[in-house]
């Protein structure tokens, strides 16, 4: 996943990250789970972002992990201004994905 992320900053014009933070990573994983199981995708409470931005984002699953999470990096963050300022203006980012039932669930953190 590091590598899509710094993919897609390299195809906008920016230096590749190489801070993530592994703890946030889980918590993205958890609000990925979450958002699984309630069958809707949503931005967690501003009480637990602590000065991170968030992007969240569900897509199809076909099977093939990476070009299943490429797929959403382009069409889901890459159209929306607001969700591409979280990948693209933070030195520190982290993420999680989560498959369920055909459906792909990306959390996407910055600070």
């Amino acid at each position: 996943m590091e590598n899509i992320i710094n993919e897609f900053r390299a195809q906008n014009g920016k230096e590749a990250v190489s801070q993530f933070d592994r703890l946030v990573n889980d918590y993205c994983l958890s609000h990925c789970m979450a958002m699984a199981r309630n069958g809707y995708i949503y931005h967690a409470e501003p009480s637990h972002l602590e000065g991170w931005s968030e992007a969240v984002a569900m897509g199809s699953y076909n099977g093939d992990f990476f070009s299943s999470v490429r797929r959403i990096m382009h069409e889901a963050f890459g159209k929306s201004e607001l969700h591409k300022s979280v990948i693209l203006d933070h030195s520190t980012l982290a993420f999680g994905v989560f498959t369920s039932n055909y459906k792909m669930f990306v959390t996407i953190r910055g600070r």
